[in-house]
């Protein structure tokens, strides 16, 4: 948790409207994650245009030249305030298409689950593998209708996926279509 008088510190004298250095963007991440809560942002007195400004300058650092690690703490940083993820499905980066991946994850709603089944044939085995076992974790059942068996079993058998990825592709391949 933040200490408090660090998000007033930040939110109290302006939030910058460029975030242009990774420490910059990690302290911004930090602070929209907390000011997110929109309870925690009235108690912080931060006002709706504040917060659409923290949003836009976070969005705009996502989609900056900064180095791509950055780029995805700058996405969650805008995600956490509101911004659509969507848009970077098709980044370049593979770090930032993988933050994509993990905070539509979570509880995929049909047009997010969409998404999620068009990223398993991401190019990069690691967004691929995020997709996948988002899918898996979320319902392993349909998930194994939905995509070719062929692609899983890729998947779930490369070393060079994260492990959290790989157990949860494990979901899949543990379930009878």
């Amino acid at each position: 948790m933040i200490p408090l008088w660090l998000v007033v510190a930040v939110v109290g004298v302006a939030f910058p409207a460029r975030l242009e250095t990774p420490a910059a963007v990690r302290t911004a991440a930090r602070v929209a994650h907390e000011v997110a809560d929109r309870l925690y942002a009235e108690r912080l007195e931060v006002a709706p245009d504040e917060l659409l400004e923290m949003r836009a300058a976070c969005a705009q650092a996502a989609a900056s030249g900064l180095p791509d690690e950055t780029r995805a703490d700058a996405l969650a940083c805008a995600a956490d305030l509101g911004e659509p993820v969507a848009p970077f499905f098709s980044d370049a980066s593979p770090v930032v298409r993988a933050a994509a991946v993990a905070m539509l994850a979570p509880f995929p709603d049909e047009a997010a689950r969409l998404r999620l089944l068009a990223t398993v044939d991401d190019t990069d085995p690691g967004v691929a593998a995020a997709a996948l076992a988002a899918l898996c974790a979320d319902d392993a059942v349909r998930t194994l209708r939905e995509v070719a068996p062929e692609r899983v079993r890729a998947l779930a058998s490369d070393r060079s996926i994260d492990p959290g990825h790989a157990a949860q592709i494990k979901l899949c391949t543990a379930k009878k279509r």
